[in-house]
């Protein structure tokens, strides 16, 4: 198997250490949000929705999936785009370990 689905490993949080307003946000059906890659100095943006499927609660990892599956590691549904999408060039920052971040904006918040 190539892992060609993970973007981070050794995150600091996971589903269930989402705060209360995130997961409020993305278990509405429906949502929209935009979650934002960031890596050296790069940006990459995946639109995504909530689901009152949702649970955050694993304790490990998150997931954010283009179909409507939703377990406890997905953290939004039909989402834009998936980890084959991401430039090449933010891939080989991680591979070379820069560290990364993603941040989950509702897409009201953003377009404020």
């Amino acid at each position: 198997m190539k892992g060609d689905c993970i973007i981070g490993i050794n995150a600091s949080k996971s589903c269930a250490d989402l705060s209360s307003e995130a997961k409020n946000w993305l278990q509405g059906e429906g949502n929209p949000s935009l979650i934002r890659f960031e890596v050296a100095g790069k940006t990459f943006d995946i639109l995504a929705r909530g689901s009152s499927r949702l649970t955050h609660t694993n304790e490990i990892s998150m997931v954010i999936r283009r179909s409507d599956y939703a377990c406890a590691r997905t953290l939004a549904i039909r989402a834009t785009a998936s980890a084959i999408d991401l430039p090449r060039s933010m891939i080989m920052e991680l591979k070379n370990e820069a560290k990364g971040s993603m941040k989950i904006y509702s897409v009201n918040e953003f377009f404020r």
